[in-house]
């Protein structure tokens, strides 16, 4: 069977001279195409010419597959997470060339807020974590967010003194991210397949919020494998690039009890 190619709605993208309409290719070889138009008509149009193989489309395409002679099918989960990679580094303006960690983060996100933690997890709760590089070690905070039935996500504290002033009402400057559930409405018809929100990262440096950078999405991540993986019990180390990796705290050995005077 001949590879195919399929063809998504990247999206409404508002411009100053009103909407432009995204489309999206998956070509065979995972190689990606994509085009602007004022129309999904005119986007499929200016597509064409990057399509291989036989060509299908989501189902949200139905008028313009007719017109073109694209074939519907139900795009595989996989392939939503691609167009969500691709959707959330457009949004941000980050460069394609690091498709694959954004696609990663989109994968993190699903699997995290489909677990719901906070439904588990008193506010005040906190993983400590380690990030770690040879024998060098700093550690730092993860806390879960959606108690209050407010902001759902979760927050990267760079210092643990910041978690702790939170609850004991003290200032202390913040440096870290938070992950939280958005309702962009550029990105909300990308996750609506997955049943989950879109995600805002936010970089936060000293109380101030920052444009995120790719090392925050790497370390976002990180962070998500790291909660999963403790709620289910198989925590597993998360590399930051460049030997770094991100850990849970291990708990302290038990105390072996000490024999009694007679």
């Amino acid at each position: 069977m001949t590879p195919s190619t399929m063809v998504l709605p990247l999206g409404t993208i508002p411009t100053a001279d009103g909407d432009s309409y995204g489309l999206l290719a998956l070509r065979p070889g995972g190689t990606i195409g994509l085009a602007i138009g004022t129309s999904w008509a005119d986007a499929g149009t200016q597509l064409r010419p990057q399509l291989v193989g036989p060509v299908q489309c989501d189902p949200a395409l139905t008028t313009v597959a007719r017109r073109l002679g694209w074939d519907l099918a139900t795009p595989t989960e996989a392939q939503y997470l691609e167009r969500a990679g691709i959707a959330v580094a457009f949004a941000e303006e980050l460069s394609p060339k690091h498709h694959l960690a954004m696609v990663a983060f989109c994968r993190a996100w699903v699997g995290f807020f489909r677990l719901a933690l906070w439904e588990a997890m008193s506010a005040e709760t906190s993983l400590p974590v380690l990030r770690k590089k040879g024998r060098k070690k700093t550690e730092h905070a993860l806390t879960f967010m959606g108690q209050a039935k407010q902001e759902y996500g979760f927050a990267f504290y760079e210092d643990l003194r910041a978690f702790d002033a939170v609850w004991s009402g003290e200032h202390f400057p913040m440096d870290g991210l938070s992950v939280l559930a958005d309702d962009s409405p550029f990105l909300l018809p990308v996750f609506r397949p997955f049943g989950v929100p879109p995600p805002q990262l936010t970089h936060v440096e000293q109380s101030h919020a920052r444009p995120p950078t790719l090392e925050d999405y790497v370390l976002a991540t990180a962070s998500m494998q790291l909660l999963l993986g403790a709620a289910q019990g198989e925590v597993v180390p998360q590399a930051l690039g460049d030997g770094v990796l991100l850990d849970v705290v291990p708990l302290p050995p038990p105390r072996k009890p000490g024999r009694r005077r007679p």
